[in-house]
């Protein structure tokens, strides 16, 4: 009981329990009841195995009503045996009462089932396994030997299929193509390749598996955002844009999407409203420096020096050796007539960044100014 007030706390406080509304209880109940009867099948025939289980819908009644049947005779037999057979009893009841943290009812993260989740209440299965087998050969002559040659084949296969598991995480391309291939409808899966695809600059299949992410799952921000970041940066900017705005209305305080919109936003000269993004960003995460200098620079365009100027500081306040933000901030200066100064930072970005041609550029505007003025 302390364990599951633990794990569920634990998971509330880290954003991943999902409300009743997005899945309602029967959905739940249902999905719990099937997880105990697979969780059973896939230990003793262990095959499409995959790194996340997603929800497929709902199950068809069937399927549900014939798992409450098993689940509730195997419990009554479990009940009954219980002085006769008590290892059935006491690994019955280990395994149903251990997966009651993670079987879905108060429902953590998205997936329908993890196979990491069977770690401990599998003993119970093996306790009834161990000790049954021990209890029905004992009356068999030829038991022990028996048990030794199962025990041998089965440990034998074991092997073989663990080989075989076990080479599909060698990477991440072919952890999440196997999760595809022995799922239906796996949005996390695709989602995750494109990650792993973009990475190793294949982007148009990655694009691929972003789309199919938000078609089947349009409710998860992280994909939209995903999505933005490769459509901005194939200069799709009406898309991204929408992107991440679904993204943002999603999940409101997603710090990444408001910067990256704002970016897009600017690069359309759109900078009051990017402006409203970056303000949105620093609300989440103040001490960024990135975003002070982003802004500074949507609010320099739009003229206002003064703001501009002040974010600019804070971004050096928070990361001195900034060397665009050095550059940045010498021109709101000299765009105010504190040129000398703004000549300063001009070369303090070059001191850090030589070779920077704007700054370059700037340093010598600045001279030239001075020297006509002189």
């Amino acid at each position: 009981a302390a364990s599951s007030i633990i794990t569920l706390y634990a998971q509330q406080q880290g954003g991943a329990m999902v409300s009743m509304e997005r899945m309602p209880l029967f959905t739940r109940l249902a999905n719990a009841m099937m997880s105990y009867v697979l969780y059973i099948g896939k230990t003793i025939w262990p095959q499409d195995m995959s790194v996340f289980y997603p929800y497929t819908g709902a199950w068809p009644l069937w399927q549900v009503g014939g798992a409450f049947l098993l689940l509730t005779g195997i419990t009554a037999a479990a009940v009954y045996c219980v002085k006769r057979l008590p290892f059935l009893t006491v690994g019955w009841f280990w395994y149903l009462g251990t997966l009651v943290p993670v079987i879905g009812i108060l429902q953590v993260g998205m997936q329908a089932m993890a196979d990491r989740y069977t770690y401990i209440p599998l003993i119970g299965l093996f306790i009834m396994t161990a000790w049954g087998a021990t209890e029905l050969l004992n009356k068999w002559r030829h038991g022990k030997a028996a048990l030794t040659a199962a025990a041998t084949l089965i440990v034998a296969g074991l092997a073989a299929v663990t080989w075989t598991q076990a080479g599909h995480w060698r990477d991440s391309v072919s952890l999440f193509n196997h999760a595809l291939a022995v799922t239906k409808e796996n949005h996390l899966a695709h989602n995750n390749l494109g990650v792993t695809l973009n990475a190793a600059g294949e982007k148009e299949k990655a694009a691929f598996h972003y789309a199919e992410a938000i078609r089947l799952n349009p409710r998860y921000s992280n994909y939209h955002y995903n999505f933005a970041n490769y459509l901005a940066a194939q200069g799709r900017a009406e898309e991204a844009i929408f992107h991440y705005t679904q993204a943002i209305r999603l999940e409101p305080d997603y710090f990444n999407a408001h910067n990256n919109l704002g970016l897009v936003l600017a690069s359309r000269r759109e900078f009051k409203e990017a402006a409203l993004h970056y303000r949105e960003a620093l609300r989440i995460r103040p001490g960024t420096a990135g975003v002070h200098y982003n802004l500074a620079v949507a609010l320099a365009s739009q003229g206002d020096r003064g703001e501009a100027e002040r974010h600019l500081r804070e971004a050096l306040r928070l990361e001195p050796n900034f060397a665009e933000a050095h550059n940045e901030l010498g021109m709101v200066l000299a765009m105010q007539g504190k040129t000398v100064e703004g000549i300063v930072h001009f070369r303090e970005a070059l001191r850090l960044k030589p070779g920077y041609a704007a700054a370059n550029h700037n340093l010598g505007l600045a001279l030239e100014y001075l020297g006509k003025k002189r």
